[in-house]
């Protein structure tokens, strides 16, 4: 499939931002409260870099050697990055530096293996009172200090 080029992923971009701030709205919420994440998904880095001048809030990438490149690069001009895949225990230190968060912490092993990376240790409280991920990354900013 070819990519889109700029124009294409304006009007993309635009029409998804009209759809979530209705979404937002419905639901009670202010549209600016909510973010847009993108996912990379196998564009190029020059792709990537080029749609850092649309609306786009984050940078979602589910495999790790995409987001080592697309960053590496400065594809991001300067947004964050989130891992959205599923993370192996032995790329964690890939990932660490680069996404501004990890959406996908999914076992007690992988949790285990982030704590013993960053040498802090999360209580269960901590982690049953979270409500959301933003929450887990407050958790580990805390923690790390």
């Amino acid at each position: 499939m070819a990519e889109k080029n700029l124009e294409e992923m304006r009007e993309a971009v635009e029409a998804i931002r009209e759809k979530m701030a209705a979404a937002a709205r419905e639901a009670g919420r202010d549209p600016a409260e909510v973010q847009l994440c993108a996912a990379c998904k196998t564009r190029t880095a020059d792709t990537v870099a080029a749609s850092a001048a649309l609306a786009i809030d984050v940078f979602g990438e589910n495999h790790v050697q995409e987001l080592c490149t697309n960053y590496d690069a400065g594809a991001y001009c300067g947004k964050p990055s989130h891992f959205i895949g599923h993370l192996q225990t032995n790329k964690i230190k890939k990932v660490l530096g680069r996404a501004s968060l990890i959406q996908s912490v999914d076992s007690e092993h992988l949790l285990t293996a982030i704590e013993k990376k960053f040498n802090i240790k999360f209580k269960l409280a901590d982690v049953r009172n979270l409500k959301n991920v933003g929450d887990l990354l407050d958790l580990v900013a805390r923690m790390v200090g």
